[in-house]
Order: C-alpha cells, then sequence, then structure tokens
C-alpha cells in the first residue's frame, strides 16, 4: 500500500527524487513509495494510476527544485494549468487529510502564496525542509524521522491534523508552550520539541 508519494518535475528534480526513493524504498519497502518512473506499469492509465495514488497516501513529498515554479511548455507556465499533473498531485493531497511536506532542493527557496495559483496557495503555509548535497545525509535523516511519525501514526488509525505543526527533525507533534525568559524574543509564539528539544520559531523553522 501507498503512503509515501513523491511528487516531484523530472526535468528539475528527477535525480534527487530518485535518491529520497531508494532511501525511503529501504526503511519502508518498495511497495510503500510511489515514484512514476518505478511505481506504474508499462501500459497503465497513468493519470488514473496517480490519482489512486494520491487519494491513498499518508503523506505527499512536494519536490522543489530551481524550475519547480517556472516550469513551462506551449501553453505557458505549467503550475498555472489545471491538467498540470504536479498540480494536481499536490492540490489533491492538500485537499484530503494529509501531511504535505516540501522538500527544497538545489538551493531553491519556498515559494509564496502570491507566486503560486489559488489552487496551490495553501503549499506556501506548510513547514519546508531544506535538503542539501553538502549536509544530504543529515538532511534525509530529518525526513526519514518526519515520515516514520506520520507512517506510524497512521498506522494505528490516527490523523494527522492539517493545521498541527511538526518537529522537522523528528516529527513529532508540537503543542506550543512558554519558553525560558532568555529564548523568549527568538522563540516567542514558537516551540520546543518535547520529543528532542529542538527549538523551532514561530514559523516552524529551527533555530540554531
Amino acid at each position: 500500500m501507498t503512503r509515501i508519494f513523491l511528487s516531484y518535475r523530472r526535468a528539475d528534480t528527477a535525480t534527487y527524487a530518485k535518491r529520497i526513493y531508494d532511501r525511503l524504498s529501504a526503511d519502508f519497502g518498495s511497495d510503500a513509495v510511489f515514484m512514476d518512473v518505478v511505481t506504474i506499469a508499462p501500459g497503465a492509465k497513468f493519470g488514473v494510476v496517480i490519482e489512486d495514488a494520491v487519494s491513498k497516501c499518508d503523506v505527499l513529498l512536494a519536490m522543489i527544485g530551481l524550475t519547480w515554479l517556472t516550469a513551462t511548455d506551449e501553453s505557458g507556465r505549467r503550475l498555472g494549468h489545471p491538467e498540470d499533473l504536479v498540480r494536481i498531485e499536490i492540490t489533491s493531497a492538500l485537499a484530503r487529510d494529509v501531511l504535505v511536506i516540501p522538500l527544497l532542493l538545489q538551493g531553491a527557496a519556498m515559494p509564496n502564496r502570491q507566486e503560486l495559483p489559488v489552487a496551490l496557495a495553501d503549499l506556501a503555509q506548510r513547514n519546508a525542509l531544506e535538503m542539501h548535497d553538502a549536509s544530504w545525509e543529515f538532511d534525509i535523516a530529518k525526513l526519514e524521522r518526519a515520515v516514520q511519525s506520520v507512517v506510524h501514526l497512521r498506522s494505528l488509525g490516527l490523523k494527522i491534523a492539517l493545521n498541527q505543526q511538526y518537529c522537522p527533525v523528528c516529527g513529532q507533534a508540537l503543542p506550543q508552550i512558554r519558553v525560558p525568559h532568555t529564548l523568549r524574543q527568538a522563540l516567542w509564539g514558537g516551540w520546543i520539541c518535547p520529543n528532542c528539544g529542538t527549538k523551532l520559531d514561530r514559523l516552524g523553522r529551527v533555530l540554531a
């Protein structure tokens, strides 16, 4: 059963998608991870298979590279097309009770609401995980922990709240708490993860 859906553009982040697929498949099994070029059988109806996989996944990883936002075809910006598969994947996941994690690759920045089509605007509110070649093992370990937390909760029949903040390091659901006076200015409105102790600002970003 597909639990983890990899959403990406081949011309943008295909190499990274395969690296992440290989790692997560080793962790959770190949049947649990959906990557189009690996999972879809020859002759299968591409759109139907993708729609079915998104409808059943527990977490969608939206891989954003340098050309993800601006990719075009003969009719204009691809994200602007309602039939664009990447757009369909993400909007479908956002419409469900599914955790969507933007993965920022190649030094890409997180798009803001104004840069996204209205149908994708909520993606801008999801806490992103930056992944760099220089810190790949450290970054992918964060991703593994976050995904493991979601998959485990789902396996117990528990829901992941869309408005719930999760620790990007270990995947723990975060309660809002008071912080020591010496950290108040930096952490006001933020969190300290009760599981791993990671300090996050009010936007869910890890503080050094």
